[in-house]
């Protein structure tokens, strides 16, 4: 567990670096890597659902508390 975390900082120290400099450039990094990330989630909740009305799936319902259980590193 402890490794994951150094990595994260690491992955987080690494990203403010390039967002400021690339910032300072004019270049929208940052604004891009967050429109993806939503983009990213998004579409992660719209498949979730269409698998809940499908019957193959738990939807949101099923993937928040799973997502929590994980974080909490019970699963």
């Amino acid at each position: 567990m402890g490794a994951v975390a150094v990595i994260s900082l690491g992955e987080i120290v690494k990203y403010a670096a390039l967002w400021m400099l690339s910032h300072k450039e004019h270049l929208h990094f940052g604004r891009d890597d967050l429109a993806l990330t939503f983009a990213f989630a998004a579409t992660a909740l719209a498949i979730g659902e269409i698998t809940r009305l499908l019957g193959i799936g738990g939807g949101i319902q099923g993937m928040i508390p799973q997502f929590l259980l994980q974080i909490a590193g019970k699963v």
